[in-house]
């Protein structure tokens, strides 16, 4: 039974990240993104089914809207990485600092080769997309998501 559970849960956050991702899809993806999606990266934070969640909602979001392989495999892997590492701090500004520097050095890298730009303006392209979303939105979120459970 915790087994389903912890998979429901998964795939319940899975489906919203690619639900957000491709309904906003013209703010989602290209060199100035806001993939409002990235707010659900700090649920893992929260909840450990956060992590296989967000990996699978934006590897399955990566390969329906058409990215480049370098964004499918490194862009999801870079959100599973940071899924990781916030379910593993006990501090939410902590968690949310690698979901934004980390998808800032791994997406930005990929949006400055793709568009032949210099890697700087990848990396502050993505890390502000990634600090409005996470910092703005994902934990306001992720508190009241946790305050919900917990009564």
């Amino acid at each position: 039974m915790k087994k389903i559970n912890f998979i429901s849960k998964a795939a319940l956050i899975a489906t919203f990240y690619i639900s957000l991702t491709l309904l906003l899809s013209p703010f989602s993806f290209g060199i100035m993104q806001l993939r409002f999606s990235e707010a659900l990266c700090i649920l893992a934070f929260f909840f450990p089914e956060a992590i296989l969640g967000l990996f699978i909602g934006c590897l399955l979001s990566n390969i329906i809207a058409g990215c480049g392989f370098l964004d499918i495999i490194l862009g999801s892997l870079a959100t599973l990485l940071s899924s990781y590492l916030s379910y593993k701090t006990n501090n939410i500004f902590l968690a949310s600092f690698y979901v934004i520097f980390i998808n800032a050095i791994c997406v930005g890298s990929i949006v400055a080769y793709v568009a032949g730009l210099p890697m700087w303006i990848g990396f502050i392209s993505i890390f502000i997309s990634e600090a409005i979303a996470t910092l703005c939105l994902g934990i306001p979120l992720g508190k009241f998501l946790h305050l919900v459970k917990h009564k």
